[in-house]
Order: structure tokens, then C-alpha cells, then sequence
């Protein structure tokens, strides 16, 4: 089970990537999470007391959805345009260790030695991996960092924030379920995508052209 759920991880980086070759990086946040996000708001739609709850947490809601998905998503996407598939995984490594610099700066939670050795081995080898390997297919660039390294690296820095204030905020909810949550940063994030999109690029940055091919990799992305 968990080799099959890195499959999927790993998988979605090339898929994306592919969808970026037929459309604009704005395009393929708002195609990608308002599929998704409608497809998990379907279950939800009888549920009248769910979206009276949602209304007077819009604010919060709001928030995560920029860090969890609209920060993230751009970013990547981005980051994607110009990397390779393999060379934006990458950075995943450090994901762990961001995550417990939030914990124990942020959040006053303790650091085990177990996670502060795990952390350190992970981005000494990291760093190992980059300079030994500087010019094979990952760095195949020649650049050991640019700016669409470091769009992924932050996009990894804002859902990490995301992530754990959403966890802060199920703990303390009780009427907001996980499935909830993503649907509503999900749809979220599509809209005020598509507001920024049309504001700053217009209907332009929508035009694509479609095939069965795009059809099936958004499917396999949004799904």
C-alpha cells in the first residue's frame, strides 16, 4: 500500500507536467482543482448544515486553501515549466525536515533526537546527492539551484504551514471531516484562480486545445 501511494506521488509530477505542455500554469491550477473539488463537494450537497458551519469559518477556510493548495499548486506548476519531472520530486527530501522546523518554532512542539538525526541524514544526503550529481539528468541544467527550484522548494514551505493549521483545525472542529476540508481549499482555490487568471491574463489564459489525451491525464490527475 504505501509503494503504491509513492507511486501516485511520483507519477503525478510527470503527469503534470505533461498537462503543462497544453496549457498555462494558471490554467491547469483552476482545470485541475475545481475538477477535484467539485467531484469531492458532490457528496456533500444535501448536507445543509455543512455549508452553514463553512460560512462562518470562511475566513480560516480561505487561508488554508491559499497555503495547502493555491500557493502550493501554482508554484509548482511553475516550478514544472521549467524543471524536469525528476528535478522537482527531488526537493520532496526536504519536506520532513520543514515540517518539523514549523512544529518546534511555531508550534512549541518537542523534536525527538530520533526526527532531529532522521532530519539531518536526510539533508546531508540531500546535499550529497546535489553536488555529486550536478550534471546528470536531475541537475541536467548544469545549475545546481535557479528560481524554479526555489518556486518548488517554497511551494513545499507554504504546504507544510498549510497542512498543519488545517490538522489544528480539525483537532478543534469536530463538524469539519479531512474530506470536507480538501473539497472546500480545493474549490476554493479554483475560484480565486480563475479571479486572478481573468484579472490579470483574461479568457486568453484559458484556450487550449483539447484530445482525448488531455482528457485522460487531467482525469488522472484530478482524480
Amino acid at each position: 500500500y504505501p509503494f503504491f501511494v509513492f507511486f501516485l506521488i511520483g507519477s503525478a509530477f510527470v503527469v503534470n507536467k505533461m498537462i503543462l505542455g497544453y496549457m498555462g500554469a494558471n490554467c491547469f491550477v483552476v482545470l485541475r482543482m475545481g475538477i477535484s473539488g467539485v467531484l469531492m463537494l458532490m457528496p456533500f450537497c444535501r448536507g445543509i448544515s455543512i455549508w452553514k458551519h463553512a460560512k462562518k469559518k470562511w475566513f480560516v477556510l480561505s487561508v488554508i486553501s491559499c497555503f495547502t493548495t493555491l500557493f502550493p499548486s501554482t508554484l509548482r506548476a511553475y516550478a514544472l515549466c521549467y524543471l524536469s519531472s525528476s528535478r522537482a520530486a527531488f526537493w520532496g527530501v526536504f519536506e520532513p525536515f520543514i515540517a518539523a522546523m514549523y512544529m518546534y518554532f511555531l508550534f512549541n512542539e518537542k523534536i525527538t533526537k530520533t526526527q532531529a538525526f532522521g532530519c539531518l541524514i536526510g539533508i546531508i544526503g540531500a546535499m550529497f546527492f546535489i553536488f555529486t550529481n550536478a550534471k546528470s539528468e536531475v541537475f541536467s541544467s548544469g545549475q545546481l539551484f535557479s528560481i524554479a527550484d526555489f518556486a518548488q522548494i517554497m511551494s513545499i514551505v507554504f504546504s507544510r504551514f498549510g497542512w498543519i493549521v488545517a490538522q489544528k483545525l480539525l483537532r478543534k472542529d469536530s463538524k469539519i471531516q479531512p474530506q470536507q476540508m480538501n473539497a472546500f481549499t480545493f474549490t476554493i482555490t479554483a475560484l480565486i484562480s480563475l479571479l486572478i487568471g481573468m484579472t490579470f491574463y483574461g479568457p486568453s489564459a484559458y484556450e487550449f486545445e483539447l484530445s482525448y489525451k488531455l482528457v485522460g491525464l487531467v482525469a488522472y490527475t484530478a482524480i
